[in-house]
């Protein structure tokens, strides 16, 4: 009996505790077009690379580039990264991103796979709206990795202003 009375205790206690996860709100909304014509950041990406083959050496990277995002009204967005990874202003890879935006804060789980090899990156960040209207997402830190190295970085966008 006494194992009964502790199963029901604790299916209350969790009834109480409510969701596990509450869903992201969707703002501040990255994209005022809600999904048309998509809005476009400029970024920088400063960071490091640690090899996984012993016998190369690690990697300062400073990336930059564009990231075009695209909301629809939802917490969820798309995003297209154009990376300029030896920063000469031409785009040299175009990384498809999923994401989401929340309560102030976005992340980005963007992909690559153009013959070039497998590229992936993790982003998370936050996000500030500027007294004159603009975004802008700041303290932005991520994780990735492509075929020959581990990366750590730091992510920084503005939004352009038209």
């Amino acid at each position: 009996m006494r194992a009964g009375w502790t199963s029901l205790v604790l299916a209350a206690a969790f009834a109480a505790a409510g969701p596990a996860r509450a869903a992201a709100d969707g703002l501040p909304t990255l994209d005022p077009t809600n999904g048309l014509f998509g809005t476009a950041y400029d970024f920088v990406m400063p960071g490091a690379g640690a090899s996984m083959d012993p016998a190369a050496g690690n990697a300062v990277v400073s990336w930059g580039g564009n990231v075009w995002i695209y909301q629809a009204g939802s917490p969820v967005l798309e995003a297209y990264i154009l990376l300029d990874t030896n920063r000469d202003g031409s785009t040299d890879r175009t990384m498809t991103c999923d994401g989401v935006v929340g309560s102030g804060r976005f992340a980005l789980h963007c992909y690559d796979d153009d013959g070039l090899g497998n590229f992936e990156l993790l982003l998370r960040g936050k996000v500030v709206v500027q007294p004159n209207g603009t975004i802008t997402l700041r303290r932005a830190t991520g994780r990735g990795y492509d075929d020959a190295q581990v990366y750590t970085f730091g992510f920084q966008a503005s939004q352009q202003v038209p």
